[in-house]
């Protein structure tokens, strides 16, 4: 996900109690489970994540945790072999151009068409007529803040450059969260497709926004700590990151912004390198997006899952301390992480750094 730690577990696996599912993918008789190759982020090898092809292959893929994706990418082009990988919208267009990609048959998943509509057409630019990328999971990106110091916020993101609250704002150091919010700010339609006159405009807000925040931040962290201290009145965030602070007992809101959420969204991908047979992957993906599997990513990592019908295992209170009672309405107001062009990556960090040489 675009610059934050990827993945902080909210709650124990062990209470999992998941129900084996019928494989689609055809494996071939003479493979095992262990012959698949996965890369994936850490927190994602339990068997609870995956239980349909454990039950289906006698055992679990063999999997590499992807530290991130540059690296993940460059151990590919360097001849690195492995059959499914775990990337993010945002980079999609990258893998393809690298070529470390191939399509997949969306037929032949049977759970595709109960992702979510919103998520099936990620990433948005890639406009070749081919399916690379399956989501899995997404995060909605909002502004966290006290209500204790400020207990009518107006809904927008605004609030992140108010200068009533210098001094006590955060925001994550990520360009594409950034810029994106700066642009949805002044009602940019498309944050991602922005004229030169649009990110002049953002960019002057990215300079203003600089002088009034106490941090930008890599690490969530920092603004769990500001908001848990009182120091930070608000901050960016996401709403596994609310979760965690409203289990912390501190008095926070997770505000929805009129204007959209910033949401990430990250998935699976079938990888140009693959060497077993293709329905090992095909049965991988579809565990992954089964709804018992949807409903460990939810309660156990806290965030949303691409299945609508993983929503429906998990309880309204704990949908509710995670900020997604109301999965549809938030991704329907979303703005999507999905840079699928390759250049447009460095284009929005050149954007931020600029705005920061202007204060």
């Amino acid at each position: 996900m675009v610059g934050i730690s990827r993945r902080t577990l909210l709650s124990s696996l062990a209470a999992a109690g998941l129900v084996p599912a019928a494989m689609t993918g055809s494996a071939g008789a003479q493979t095992s489970g262990s012959d698949l190759r996965v890369m994936s982020w850490a927190g994602y090898q339990d068997g609870s994540f995956h239980r349909p092809y454990l039950d289906a292959h006698d055992g679990s893929p063999s999997f590499t945790v992807m530290d991130d994706e540059a690296d993940a990418l460059s151990r590919l082009r360097g001849g690195y072999l492995a059959d499914v990988a775990q990337p993010c919208a945002y980079s999609i267009g990258t893998w393809v151009n690298a070529g470390v990609l191939r399509p997949i048959d969306t037929a032949r998943l049977l759970h595709w068409n109960d992702i979510w509509k919103p998520l099936r057409n990620l990433p948005r630019v890639l406009d070749n007529d081919l399916d690379w990328f399956v989501p899995l999971d997404w995060g909605a990106g909002g502004i966290i803040y006290r209500t204790d110091l400020l207990p009518d916020p107006d809904p927008s993101w605004w609030l992140l450059y108010d200068e009533d609250l210098e001094g006590r704002i955060a925001m994550q150091a990520s360009s594409q969260a950034v810029v994106g919010a700066a642009a949805l700010a002044v009602g940019v339609a498309d944050p991602w497709s922005m004229s030169n006159d649009e990110q002049a405009v953002v960019q002057r807000l990215i300079s203003k926004q600089a002088e009034l925040v106490t941090a930008f931040w890599s690490d969530p962290r920092v603004a769990e700590d500001g908001l848990e201290r009182g120091d930070l009145i608000a901050s960016f965030g996401t709403n596994d990151l609310y979760a965690r602070l409203l289990a912390a007992e501190v008095p926070v809101g997770f505000l929805a912004p009129r204007e959209g959420y910033l949401t990430w969204v990250c998935g699976l991908s079938l990888l140009a390198a693959g060497h077993v047979d293709e329905g090992l992957a095909y049965d991988f993906i579809d565990a992954m997006l089964a709804p018992e599997a949807g409903k460990v990513i939810i309660s156990s990592l806290g965030f949303g899952h691409a299945n609508h019908k993983s929503f429906d295992l998990v309880s309204e209170g704990l949908l509710d301390r995670l900020a997604l009672s109301e999965p549809r309405q938030i991704l329907e107001k979303s703005e999507f992480f999905d840079l699928s062009t390759a250049g447009a990556g460095p284009q929005y960090d050149a954007l931020f750094l600029g705005a920061l040489e202007q204060t």
